[in-house]
């Protein structure tokens, strides 16, 4: 994929279902300089000269990350999409990456379907829940913007407890995109006993990796 394909592409993202973009990310700017720190690991599918199928991945040395991955409706059901993966996970695997991650909405059933039946899995542990953040993340106070604590192993700490002896989950309700923030409310399970929990979390996203949040619950 280059950035010649980015009208066609932003076109097909638009017209998806379940697909979640970015004023900023997504703009035709910041795709170019996704692509220029990712090179060889983004891919589209063209139908003779007409675009069908598009899907974006980097990485950050570590794990994989992919992104809008996108077919056509009526072109759908050919292996297109899986195609598109594979291409990913071999670009990715060529450049020492075996692990990969991506995020769905909640309520994407065939985005989430499709997931699944390509073997992967929701993660409901803590690594997976750190996973989406940046080393150096920051989680701060709603009220005052002072810092609660810095750096991913100190994230992972303060959860551990809450994945691993509460079981919390939080399943995504509704999600709003102003710019690079991410304002997600949810509904939390495990923080009180038998009871759900509304939640808000902000999230401050760089280079596909969250770098601030700021959480508040009931």
């Amino acid at each position: 994929m280059s950035i010649d394909h980015y009208s066609a592409v932003k076109e097909l993202w638009a017209a998806t279902e379940g697909m979640g973009l970015r004023s900023i990310d997504d703009s035709e700017e910041g795709i170019a300089q996704f692509l220029g720190r990712n090179p060889q690991s983004n891919f589209i599918c063209l139908e003779g000269d007409k675009l069908v199928g598009a899907i974006l991945s980097g990485h950050d040395g570590r794990r994989g990350y992919i992104y809008h991955a996108a077919v056509k409706e009526e072109y759908r059901k050919r292996g297109i999409g899986k195609k598109l993966v594979d291409e990913v996970l071999k670009s990715l695997k060529a450049e020492g990456i075996n692990k990969v991650a991506l995020v769905v909405f909640d309520n994407n059933s065939s985005g989430n379907a499709f997931w699944e039946s390509l073997g992967f899995m929701e993660r409901t542990d803590l690594e997976g829940f750190t996973s989406t953040y940046r080393e150096d993340v920051e989680l701060l106070s709603l009220e005052d913007n002072s810092v609660i604590l810095r750096g991913k192993e100190a994230l992972r700490e303060k959860y551990r407890m809450r994945f691993e002896v509460q079981k919390v989950h939080a399943t995504l309700v509704n999600r709003m995109v102003l710019g690079n923030k991410v304002i997600d409310q949810e509904s939390v399970s495990g923080i009180k006993e038998n009871e759900q929990v509304k939640a808000i979390a902000i999230y401050e996203v760089v280079d596909g990796l969250i770098q601030r949040v700021w959480f508040l619950h009931e």
